[in-house]
């Protein structure tokens, strides 16, 4: 039985440890990206591309552009992941961008948050775990990829089966974050 969407929220969470030799089926990211891929955008702009990386020689020189040498444990559990979506930022429509200009927002930065957040979620579903990155070398990515220049690569979602163990994350008090009819920080 499928588990609802509130308990994929509480129990979703960024995993670090990864089964090396797990893959990941085609239909199994097919959804996942899907997910991503209908997720909703400011005026529709739809702001992303994403390139699914699987190939396990790939998936080596990602994670070494996901990490380097001034912090040499940072996201050195990458090699032990199944698969990456690469997000490469994209322009939006014309609606959206002279949204953007008036409000001076960058709404193609929230809507590719969204979309990563639909991303993990549908992972989450697919009994994965997921890790969003945003220490990342982006001419490298580029460069692995063939992302064209000029193009920015946010984020990548570290994908595989879990090592870790379910755990209670910290959260901080409802009554200091959420308020009802008014602003009052506790």
């Amino acid at each position: 039985m499928s588990k609802d969407i509130y308990t994929l929220i509480r129990e979703r969470k960024s995993h670090r440890k990864y089964d090396p030799e797990f893959e990941i089926p085609d239909e199994v990211l097919g959804r996942i990206v899907e997910a991503g891929r209908l997720s909703p955008s400011a005026c529709n702009g739809q702001p992303w591309h994403f390139v699914v990386v699987k190939d396990r020689e790939l998936r080596k020189s990602v994670s070494d552009a996901l990490r380097t040498p001034l912090a040499p444990g940072m996201n050195k559990f990458t090699t032990d992941c199944s698969a990456f979506i690469v997000v490469v930022q994209e322009r939006t429509n014309i609606a959206a961008g002279i949204g953007a200009v008036i409000k001076n927002t960058d709404y193609s930065s929230f809507d590719i948050g969204i979309a990563v957040g639909f991303l993990t979620l549908a992972a989450e579903h697919e009994g994965l775990g997921s890790c969003i990155i945003g220490w990342l070398d982006k001419g490298k990515l580029r460069r692995l990829l063939n992302v064209p220049k000029g193009k920015d690569i946010p984020l990548v979602v570290a994908l595989g089966k879990s090592n870790d163990k379910l755990s209670q994350r910290k959260r901080k008090p409802e009554q200091e974050v959420i308020s009802w009819d008014t602003y009052k920080k506790k």
